[in-house]
Order: C-alpha cells, then structure tokens, then sequence
C-alpha cells in the first residue's frame, strides 16, 4: 500500500510474514517506511498542531477523509490477525526490527479501527485527572448529573480550589460497574417476560 506526501516522498506500509524458524509458520510483520517524518500528512487535528504534541497533550486526533480508506485495510489485516498467535514486528526504514508487544497490537489495531470509522482518538494514561464535564462526557450523562454521582460519593473526586477533579481510572471503573449492572437488568427482563410467554403480539 503507497501513498505520496506533498513532497512526493512514498510511504509505505505493508505486512511481512517471514517464516519463524520454531514453529515453522510466518509471523506477521509490519514494515513502516518514512511514516515517522510525515505525521502530520496523515492525520489532522482540530488545532492543526504536530500529530506527537496533538497526543502527548490528550487532544483528539482525526483522520482526514482521503486516510480513511487506507485505514480501513490496515485495521482489516490488524483484526485479520487477532487471536492468530503470531509474532508481529515493526520495521522501519534503517531495517531496524522491533517485536510488537501483545497490548502494543491490539492497541494499535483499536486505534485503526476507531481511526478508520471516521471517529476521534484520544490517547489518555489511566491516572489522569479529568474534569467533571470531561468525565460526564466520558459516561454519556449530563455535568449535573456527573455532580450528582459526586455527592452521593458513587465516583471519589478531590477538589482543587472550587473545581472538582475525578481520576480517569474510577471514572471507568464506575462505567463498568454500571455497564455490567445494565446487562443484568437486561437479562432479568429477557427471562421474565419469557417466563411469561413473551410480549402479546400487536395487531
């Protein structure tokens, strides 16, 4: 898969599979050429800043529209081969080879499959602090009911002065509580209105 940039530099990007000599198969390898010093031709930002500053800052990164495709065959190859078992490796245009961590690919394939539906990555360490209408954002609720869940101690926050801060890592930790009591609750309507003969038919 090629691409040029506007200094009509070819990036390249493709997958190797050489075969391991253990096991005889071919594990996966990922070959990336010159990707490193046009980031910014690949994907854009709401403010336009180099694509390592737009992630280091936590700020949501996009993918224009003409990187869609390509994204979309590089998550299919990603996902075509989670669950294989196969080494993958990075290699880059010194021939320096590098293995992929396991949590490394599957981030990396999230982050394409997300990318690659037109949607926003955000890349944030699980100790950082969020406000309290980024949290609200992050749960889908309004900030006034975010305050709420405050006060009644369901999420711990501390307080800087008058503003409120909540740690991303409790804030999925309550999404997840919540998420699972929802399929609960799901599962318990399913098997009741089974037990009674499912729902009377509409006429």
């Amino acid at each position: 898969m090629h691409d040029r940039n506007k200094n009509n530099k070819v990036k390249h990007l493709h997958m190797h599979r050489p075969r391991d000599t253990i096991s005889g198969q071919r594990p996966a390898w990922l070959r990336l050429g010159r990707i490193g010093s046009s980031l910014n031709n690949v994907m854009g930002t709401a403010s336009q800043m180099p694509l390592p500053d737009a992630f280091r800052q936590q700020r949501p990164v996009t993918a224009p529209d003409d990187q869609l495709a390509p994204l979309g065959k590089l998550s299919a190859i990603l996902h075509d081969l989670t669950g294989k078992r196969r080494k993958c490796r990075l290699e880059g245009p010194g021939g320096q080879v590098i293995e992929l961590p396991e949590h490394a690919f599957h981030a990396l394939a999230r982050v394409a499959e997300v990318l690659a539906a037109g949607d926003a990555v955000v890349v944030l360490p699980i100790s950082k602090e969020l406000t309290t209408q980024q949290a609200a954002d992050l749960l889908n609720v309004s900030r006034q009911y975010l305050v709420r869940l405050l006060d009644e101690k369901k999420i711990p926050h501390t307080k800087t002065g008058k503003h409120r801060r909540v740690r991303l890592a409790d804030v999925l930790a309550y999404k997840t509580e919540r998420d699972q009591k929802r399929t609960r609750q799901l599962q318990e309507l399913t098997a009741m209105t089974e037990e009674l003969g499912g729902y009377d038919e509409v006429k």
